[in-house]
Parts: C-alpha cells; structure tokens; sequence
C-alpha cells in the first residue's frame, strides 16, 4: 500500500534530485565532524619501541659521563705536557746561559793566555810551543768520571736567581718561591740543584 501511495512515476526528477542532494549534503556534514573530532583527540599512539641494536637512554647517559672523563683527563694531560714543555725550554734557557758565560770564560782566559804569551816574546824568553793551551783545556776538560764538565763557581747574574737563591737562603720552599716569584716550581728546582751543583 505504501508503495502504491509512492509512485516515483508522478514525482518531478528536481524533487528527487533535490532529496538526493540534501542526503548528499547531510552525509557529508557528518562525515566532516567526524574528521574533526578525530583531528582534535587522535587515537593514543603506541610507544615506539627503539630500533633492536639501538642503545638505551642509561647507555647514553652512561657513554655521556665516559666521553665527559675523557675530556678532563685530556685536558688534564695537556696542562701537564705544557708545563714540561714550559720546564723544559727553561732549562734550555738556563743552560744556553752557562754555556755562554762558559764561552766567555773561556775567550778571556784564552786572550789572557794570548797577552801572557806576546809579553814573554817581547821580552826575549823562548817562544811558546803549541802545548801553551794545554792548560786552558785541561781547566775546562770533563772529568775522568765522563761526567759533565764542572760548572764554575760564581755569583748568579740573572736578578730571578738571586732572588731564588735569597728566598731559598730563607728556609722557603720551590713551591713558595715560584708562587712568590710568579714562575713554575720546575724552574725554582731547577735553578736550586744547578746552584747545588756548583
């Protein structure tokens, strides 16, 4: 009965097409709010679990600390290594210092011996034979030992030694007196056992 009472026959194709577009229109309203629901609270996601191989967050932390040691320690050994440097071209410094007072020790004795030998020519002794430096070398030989040669003793020059020498005179530490003096403690020591030496 229903049926018959609907016959589409008789209904105009805008009213049918009209239905249509106003189901249309309603469908896809809902579907829209949908989406936007979905949009503003999405589904709770899965935590991803790491890629298998991959480390932990206590492994980073872990690695973190080790390269943070490793980097003080070579920080650390770099400070050390430049203050054996800075220790080292003091004591070269030091030494080029004795070397050259050797030097000229050696050329005063030398032109002195030189001055001795003119004043006995002029006054008719024999003339020297070439064993006239042999003292001058034996003065500056090395010991039988084979040891080094033996420093001459004298009074500092450099002001630094004195002072050194005056502070250690005093009772003070090489630690004091580099502090004091605003040099490294190798180069206090240093300075000491060269003057002990003497």
């Amino acid at each position: 009965m229903l049926a018959q009472s609907l016959d589409l026959t008789k209904v105009p194709p805008e009213y049918i097409l009209f239905i249509l577009g106003v189901g249309i229109l309603i469908w896809t309203v809902g579907r829209m709010r949908k989406q936007a629901v979905a949009r503003k609270n999405p589904p709770p996601q899965a935590v991803q679990a790491p890629p298998p191989g991959a480390p932990s967050h206590s492994d980073l932390h872990a690695m973190a600390n080790e390269l943070h040691q490793l980097i003080n320690e070579l920080h650390e050994t770099s400070r050390r290594i430049a203050a054996q440097i800075d220790n080292r071209v003091t004591k070269l410094d030091i030494l080029l210092q004795e070397a050259d007072a050797k030097i000229a020790r050696m050329e005063n004795l030398t032109a002195s011996r030189t001055n001795a030998s003119d004043v006995t020519s002029t006054t008719s002794s024999p003339a020297p034979t070439g064993n006239s430096a042999v003292p001058v070398r034996e003065h500056f030989a090395a010991p039988a030992t084979g040891g080094p040669a033996p420093v001459p003793t004298s009074h500092p020059t450099d002001p630094r030694q004195k002072s050194i020498y005056a502070l250690a005179d005093q009772g003070r530490s090489p630690r004091e007196i580099a502090q004091e003096l605003g040099t490294s403690p190798g180069e206090v020591e240093l300075i000491l056992n060269l003057r002990r030496r003497t």
